[in-house]
Protein backbone atom coordinates (compact mmCIF):
# COMPACT_ATOMS: atom_id res chain seq x y z
CA UNK A 1 0.00 0.00 0.00
CA UNK A 2 3.09 2.24 0.13
CA UNK A 3 6.51 1.90 -1.49
CA UNK A 4 9.44 4.10 -0.47
CA UNK A 5 12.72 3.96 -2.38
CA UNK A 6 14.61 7.26 -2.89
CA UNK A 7 15.32 8.16 -6.50
CA UNK A 8 18.77 9.59 -5.71
CA UNK A 9 21.22 9.21 -2.83
CA UNK A 10 24.56 11.07 -2.48
CA UNK A 11 27.59 8.83 -2.18
CA UNK A 12 28.86 8.99 1.40
CA UNK A 13 25.37 9.08 2.94
CA UNK A 14 25.39 7.28 6.30
CA UNK A 15 22.34 5.16 5.49
CA UNK A 16 19.17 4.87 3.43
CA UNK A 17 15.91 3.08 4.21
CA UNK A 18 13.95 1.19 1.54
CA UNK A 19 10.47 0.25 2.69
CA UNK A 20 7.32 -1.39 1.35
CA UNK A 21 4.22 -1.22 3.53
CA UNK A 22 1.50 -3.80 2.99
CA UNK A 23 -1.87 -4.74 4.37
CA UNK A 24 -2.49 -8.34 5.45
CA UNK A 25 -5.24 -10.37 7.15
CA UNK A 26 -5.56 -13.67 8.98
CA UNK A 27 -5.87 -15.37 5.59
CA UNK A 28 -2.34 -14.35 4.63
CA UNK A 29 -0.70 -17.53 5.85
CA UNK A 30 2.98 -18.23 5.16
CA UNK A 31 3.75 -14.59 4.51
CA UNK A 32 7.12 -14.00 2.80
CA UNK A 33 8.80 -10.66 2.05
CA UNK A 34 11.53 -10.62 -0.60
CA UNK A 35 13.70 -7.83 -2.00
CA UNK A 36 15.32 -8.15 -5.44
CA UNK A 37 18.08 -6.10 -7.08
CA UNK A 38 17.86 -5.39 -10.82
CA UNK A 39 16.68 -8.49 -12.69
CA UNK A 40 18.36 -11.12 -10.51
CA UNK A 41 15.98 -14.02 -9.87
CA UNK A 42 17.49 -14.62 -6.43
CA UNK A 43 16.42 -12.23 -3.65
CA UNK A 44 19.06 -10.11 -1.93
CA UNK A 45 16.92 -10.19 1.23
CA UNK A 46 14.17 -12.50 2.44
CA UNK A 47 12.09 -12.52 5.62
CA UNK A 48 9.61 -15.18 6.75
CA UNK A 49 7.76 -13.85 9.82
CA UNK A 50 6.19 -17.16 10.90
CA UNK A 51 9.62 -18.81 11.04
CA UNK A 52 11.30 -15.68 12.42
CA UNK A 53 13.95 -16.26 9.80
CA UNK A 54 15.86 -13.81 7.61
CA UNK A 55 18.30 -14.38 4.75
CA UNK A 56 20.76 -11.82 3.35
CA UNK A 57 22.51 -12.47 0.04
CA UNK A 58 26.17 -11.65 -0.55
CA UNK A 59 25.27 -8.37 -2.28
CA UNK A 60 23.95 -6.92 1.00
CA UNK A 61 26.02 -8.95 3.43
CA UNK A 62 27.53 -6.57 5.96
CA UNK A 63 25.63 -3.64 4.42
CA UNK A 64 22.37 -3.99 6.38
CA UNK A 65 21.51 -2.87 9.89
CA UNK A 66 19.78 -6.08 10.96
CA UNK A 67 18.78 -4.66 14.34
CA UNK A 68 16.56 -2.06 12.66
CA UNK A 69 12.81 -2.75 12.78
CA UNK A 70 9.54 -1.02 11.89
CA UNK A 71 6.39 -1.33 14.00
CA UNK A 72 8.27 -3.47 16.48
CA UNK A 73 5.00 -4.59 18.05
CA UNK A 74 3.83 -6.16 14.77
CA UNK A 75 5.65 -9.42 14.09
CA UNK A 76 4.35 -9.56 10.49
CA UNK A 77 5.85 -6.28 9.31
CA UNK A 78 8.70 -5.24 11.56
CA UNK A 79 11.58 -6.57 9.38
CA UNK A 80 10.11 -5.72 5.99
CA UNK A 81 12.43 -2.72 5.29
CA UNK A 82 16.06 -2.54 4.16
CA UNK A 83 18.28 -0.29 6.29
CA UNK A 84 21.32 0.02 4.01
CA UNK A 85 24.53 1.32 5.56
CA UNK A 86 26.81 3.64 3.57
CA UNK A 87 25.24 3.12 0.10
CA UNK A 88 27.90 3.17 -2.62
CA UNK A 89 28.03 3.40 -6.42
CA UNK A 90 27.56 -0.31 -7.11
CA UNK A 91 24.26 -0.18 -5.23
CA UNK A 92 22.62 1.93 -7.95
CA UNK A 93 19.88 -0.01 -9.71
CA UNK A 94 16.33 -1.29 -9.57
CA UNK A 95 14.95 -2.48 -6.23
CA UNK A 96 11.84 -4.66 -6.10
CA UNK A 97 9.82 -5.57 -3.04
CA UNK A 98 7.72 -8.75 -3.43
CA UNK A 99 5.19 -9.76 -0.77
CA UNK A 100 3.43 -13.13 -1.04
CA UNK A 101 1.21 -15.43 1.00
CA UNK A 102 -1.21 -18.27 0.33
CA UNK A 103 -3.92 -15.65 -0.22
CA UNK A 104 -2.11 -13.60 -2.88
CA UNK A 105 0.96 -11.60 -3.88
CA UNK A 106 2.03 -8.13 -4.95
CA UNK A 107 5.22 -6.27 -5.85
CA UNK A 108 6.59 -2.81 -6.59
CA UNK A 109 9.90 -1.60 -8.01
CA UNK A 110 11.86 1.65 -8.23
CA UNK A 111 15.27 2.75 -9.53
CA UNK A 112 17.69 4.23 -7.00
CA UNK A 113 20.78 6.15 -8.12
CA UNK A 114 23.82 6.64 -5.91
CA UNK A 115 25.65 9.68 -7.29
CA UNK A 116 29.00 11.31 -6.56
CA UNK A 117 29.14 15.13 -6.27
CA UNK A 118 32.00 17.03 -7.90
CA UNK A 119 35.30 17.02 -6.04
CA UNK A 120 36.45 20.19 -7.87
CA UNK A 121 34.55 22.84 -9.82
CA UNK A 122 36.23 25.79 -11.56
CA UNK A 123 35.03 28.55 -13.86
CA UNK A 124 37.35 31.13 -15.46
CA UNK A 125 36.74 34.02 -17.83
CA UNK A 126 39.60 35.67 -19.75
CA UNK A 127 39.59 38.79 -21.91
CA UNK A 128 41.49 37.79 -25.05
CA UNK A 129 41.22 41.09 -26.95
CA UNK A 130 39.15 44.23 -27.06
CA UNK A 131 36.37 42.30 -28.77
CA UNK A 132 36.57 38.72 -27.42
CA UNK A 133 36.49 36.88 -24.11
CA UNK A 134 37.13 33.20 -23.55
CA UNK A 135 35.76 30.94 -20.81
CA UNK A 136 36.63 27.56 -19.33
CA UNK A 137 34.39 25.62 -16.95
CA UNK A 138 35.43 22.24 -15.62
CA UNK A 139 34.25 19.82 -12.93
CA UNK A 140 35.83 16.57 -11.82
CA UNK A 141 35.05 13.43 -9.84
CA UNK A 142 31.34 13.03 -10.67
CA UNK A 143 29.13 9.99 -11.20
CA UNK A 144 27.09 9.15 -13.20
CA UNK A 145 27.82 11.05 -16.44
CA UNK A 146 27.25 14.80 -15.86
CA UNK A 147 25.93 17.55 -18.12
CA UNK A 148 27.64 20.93 -18.32
CA UNK A 149 26.39 24.25 -19.76
CA UNK A 150 27.33 27.93 -19.85
CA UNK A 151 24.80 30.71 -20.33
CA UNK A 152 23.98 34.37 -19.78
CA UNK A 153 21.21 34.19 -17.14
CA UNK A 154 19.56 37.42 -18.27
CA UNK A 155 19.05 36.22 -21.85
CA UNK A 156 16.20 34.10 -23.20
CA UNK A 157 16.92 31.47 -25.84
CA UNK A 158 19.87 33.40 -27.30
CA UNK A 159 22.84 31.57 -25.81
CA UNK A 160 23.78 29.69 -28.99
CA UNK A 161 23.78 32.92 -31.00
CA UNK A 162 26.35 34.73 -28.89
CA UNK A 163 28.98 31.99 -28.76
CA UNK A 164 31.53 32.09 -31.56
CA UNK A 165 32.43 28.47 -30.85
CA UNK A 166 32.29 26.02 -27.97
CA UNK A 167 33.88 22.69 -27.21
CA UNK A 168 32.82 20.23 -24.52
CA UNK A 169 34.43 17.05 -23.28
CA UNK A 170 33.48 14.28 -20.85
CA UNK A 171 36.23 11.89 -19.77
CA UNK A 172 35.90 8.89 -17.48
CA UNK A 173 38.78 8.31 -15.07
CA UNK A 174 38.33 5.20 -12.98
CA UNK A 175 34.79 5.16 -11.64
CA UNK A 176 34.04 8.88 -12.04
CA UNK A 177 33.70 11.47 -14.80
CA UNK A 178 35.40 14.79 -15.48
CA UNK A 179 33.85 17.32 -17.82
CA UNK A 180 34.77 20.68 -19.34
CA UNK A 181 33.23 23.32 -21.58
CA UNK A 182 35.21 26.03 -23.36
CA UNK A 183 34.16 28.79 -25.70
CA UNK A 184 34.49 32.35 -26.91
CA UNK A 185 32.02 35.19 -27.12
CA UNK A 186 31.99 38.89 -27.96
CA UNK A 187 32.75 41.48 -25.29
CA UNK A 188 29.78 43.52 -26.51
CA UNK A 189 27.41 40.67 -25.66
CA UNK A 190 28.55 40.86 -22.05
CA UNK A 191 28.92 44.64 -21.81
CA UNK A 192 25.36 45.20 -23.03
CA UNK A 193 23.88 43.08 -20.21
CA UNK A 194 22.96 44.41 -16.78
CA UNK A 195 24.46 42.74 -14.87
CA UNK A 196 27.13 41.35 -17.22
CA UNK A 197 27.14 37.85 -15.70
CA UNK A 198 28.12 34.50 -17.21
CA UNK A 199 26.99 31.31 -15.46
CA UNK A 200 28.31 27.74 -15.62
CA UNK A 201 26.06 24.93 -14.44
CA UNK A 202 26.87 21.26 -13.88
CA UNK A 203 24.16 18.70 -13.17
CA UNK A 204 23.76 14.95 -13.03
CA UNK A 205 20.71 13.86 -15.06
CA UNK A 206 18.25 11.72 -13.15
CA UNK A 207 19.15 13.32 -9.81
CA UNK A 208 18.48 16.61 -8.03
CA UNK A 209 22.21 17.46 -8.03
CA UNK A 210 23.02 20.86 -9.57
CA UNK A 211 25.91 23.22 -8.93
CA UNK A 212 26.65 26.54 -10.58
CA UNK A 213 29.13 29.40 -10.55
CA UNK A 214 28.77 32.93 -11.91
CA UNK A 215 31.41 35.38 -13.13
CA UNK A 216 30.80 39.09 -13.62
CA UNK A 217 32.61 40.72 -16.53
CA UNK A 218 34.51 43.95 -15.84
CA UNK A 219 36.02 45.65 -18.92
CA UNK A 220 38.96 47.02 -16.93
CA UNK A 221 40.17 43.58 -15.88
CA UNK A 222 42.23 41.34 -18.12
CA UNK A 223 41.04 38.25 -16.25
CA UNK A 224 37.64 38.06 -14.62
CA UNK A 225 39.01 35.06 -12.73
CA UNK A 226 42.29 33.14 -12.73
CA UNK A 227 42.66 33.04 -16.50
CA UNK A 228 45.75 33.03 -18.69
CA UNK A 229 46.36 34.92 -21.98
CA UNK A 230 47.48 31.66 -23.63
CA UNK A 231 44.19 30.16 -22.60
CA UNK A 232 42.49 32.23 -25.33
CA UNK A 233 44.04 30.10 -28.06
CA UNK A 234 44.11 26.63 -26.53
CA UNK A 235 41.22 26.66 -24.08
CA UNK A 236 40.84 22.89 -23.89
CA UNK A 237 44.54 22.21 -23.24
CA UNK A 238 44.75 23.14 -19.51
CA UNK A 239 41.90 20.75 -18.73
CA UNK A 240 43.42 17.86 -20.66
CA UNK A 241 46.86 18.50 -19.17
CA UNK A 242 45.47 18.40 -15.65
CA UNK A 243 43.70 15.13 -16.40
CA UNK A 244 46.88 13.65 -17.86
CA UNK A 245 48.85 14.61 -14.74
CA UNK A 246 46.19 13.07 -12.51
CA UNK A 247 46.43 9.83 -14.48
CA UNK A 248 50.20 9.75 -14.00
CA UNK A 249 49.71 10.10 -10.26
CA UNK A 250 47.50 7.00 -10.02
CA UNK A 251 49.43 4.00 -8.67
CA UNK A 252 48.43 0.47 -7.70
CA UNK A 253 48.95 -0.50 -4.07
Amino acid sequence: INFEVPRWVPNGTSHVILDCRYRYTENDLRLVVKWFFNDDSEPVYQWIPELEKRHVAEFLLGRLNLSFSLNSGDRYSRYRALYILNPSLEMSGKYTCHVASLAGQDSRHQEMFVFVPATTFNFTLTKCSETEVSFLCDARGLYPRPHISVSLPSMDHEDKKIYKRTKSQVIKIGATYSTSLTGKLFVSDLADRRPPVLECRVEIPGTNYKISKQISYFPGLHNASTGDPGFCHTTIFPFLLALFISLLQVTDV
